[in-house]
């Protein structure tokens, strides 16, 4: 049996590596004889770092997103224009991708139901349904939607009888109300990546005194207000004689406007490589530079769904909903906080998150639902169950 599985596998956020290897790492223990294929959506081929802009290009960017999606919502449709060229140029790759006759395919995850996506799901979908192999959208997050005509096709494309499983790791009612309508089922379940620990064979380090800070260059929050927040967090920590060290989850954009931040603290002496780890390179550099911390403070999701799954506390920075979908899904939306936060009030709650740590049970029978979720899904489809 030939399976493909599909995500965002060479994003520069490697939490998206993180979900295609462990989506990977599960299939092959479930599936032992399988030959399991690891493709990108999209066409990248390697895991990469460039850090080539500068900050102020940064903001540019987040200016024309910004004005291209409010033309789209004004009825001019720049989102689709711009989706559907990055989708012709990508059409070599998926036309690559698909010349391999898969049994089945399995889109892995990660924030997959947006503008971005969705004209790339319904390609694969298409192609996918024309050559008879069944597709099994797991444990996808939903995102920032503006083109209405990308709504209706994305919806459209889920009508194909050869999507067998639809499961959404956070918003599972509104991707049913808007997409699935009454031709589909679309199932909760939690992110893949809560099995790291396990496929990557690593533990936290009990012996770790440094808390991790994740920067994070986001165009759903003001840069300002949040390099703001994190010159006051530096402070207060380092007021309050606490170690810390800044990380990125591997994203260029992160590691430019982690350099903006630290320009904005004159008092503290030092290079770049002082106060930050290495940058990681690939997924299983990920996973073992958050086991290193004692607790961490970050807006990345995935830095998240990875230190709960190593047992290493956690604070969240809010920029988007599937942050708390999350943390309410593990008992601990209160970690859930934002750029308005006051710093003493964020390392309170770190402390209480440190003596707290998690419900492991709740952890580990998330982790096995997922898990079942897709396996009893393919298995029902090969007339095994």
């Amino acid at each position: 049996m030939k399976i493909l599985v599909l995500g965002a596998y060479y994003s520069n956020n490697l939490g998206d590596g993180v979900i295609c290897e462990c989506t990977a790492a599960r299939l092959k223990k479930n599936f032992p004889n399988a030959e399991i294929h690891v493709k990108d959506i999209v066409d990248r081929n390697d895991f990469e770092v460039f850090e080539g802009v500068s900050y102020q290009e940064l903001k540019r960017r987040t200016k024309r997103e910004k004005l291209r999606r409010l033309a789209t919502r004004c009825g001019w449709d720049k989102t689709l224009t711009h989706e559907e060229h990055r989708l012709n140029q990508c059409q070599p790759h998926i036309e690559e991708v698909c010349e391999t006759a898969y049994d089945l395919v399995v889109v892995a995850g990660g924030q997959l139901f947006m503008d971005r996506y969705f004209l790339f799901l319904e390609e694969y979908i298409r192609r996918m349904t024309k050559m008879q192999t069944p597709v099994y959208l797991n444990a996808c997050g939903t995102g920032p939607v503006c083109s209405k005509t990308i709504r209706k096709r994305f919806s459209d494309a889920l009508r194909s009888p050869y999507v067998r499983l639809i499961s959404c790791r956070d918003d599972a009612a509104l991707m049913q109300k808007i997409y699935a309508g009454k031709d589909n089922r679309v199932r909760e379940t939690y992110d893949p990546a809560l099995w790291c620990s396990d496929v990557y064979n690593v533990k936290k380090d009990s012996a770790a005194e440094v808390t991790g800070l994740g920067l994070m260059y986001t165009r759903s929050v003001d840069s300002e207000k949040a390099a703001d927040f994190w010159v006051k967090l530096i402070r207060q920590f380092e007021k309050s004689g606490k170690k810390w060290k800044i990380f990125v989850n591997g994203s260029e954009d992160d590691i430019v406007f982690v350099r903006y931040v630290l320009s904005r603290l004159p008092e503290l002496e030092g290079s770049f490589e002082d106060y930050c780890v290495p940058v990681p390179k690939r997924p299983d550099e990920l996973v073992a530079m958050i086991a290193g911390f004692k607790s961490i403070v970050s807006f990345r999701l995935h830095s998240h769904i990875i230190a709960a799954a190593l047992d290493v506390p956690s604070i969240a920075l809010v920029w988007d909903g599937k942050l708390r979908f999350y943390f309410e899904k593990i008992g601990h939306g209160e970690r859930c906080m934002t750029v308005d936060a006051d710093p003493d009030e964020v390392i309170k709650r770190l402390d209480r998150a440190e003596t707290e740590g998690y419900d492991r049970r709740m952890i580990e029978d998330q982790k096995k639902y997922a898990d079942n979720l897709l396996y009893k899904a393919i298995c029902e489809d090969m007339e095994q169950v």
